[in-house]
């Protein structure tokens, strides 16, 4: 960190962090996109099987 120059890994980790927030940015707003969305199927229905109550 004391270095006067540039140091390319730690450059190249910064860049990766960054990278992957924004990937991670843009699937929370996808999942929070598609919560909003109807869903296809909005009720499950069971058939009794027969002799059980």
């Amino acid at each position: 960190m004391d270095k006067t120059t540039s140091n390319l890994p730690r450059a190249g980790g910064a860049l990766a962090t960054w990278a992957l927030m924004a990937l991670l940015a843009g699937w929370a707003l996808a999942i929070a996109y598609q919560a909003g969305a109807t869903p296809s199927v909005t009720t499950f229905q069971t058939a009794p099987i027969e002799g059980r109550a």
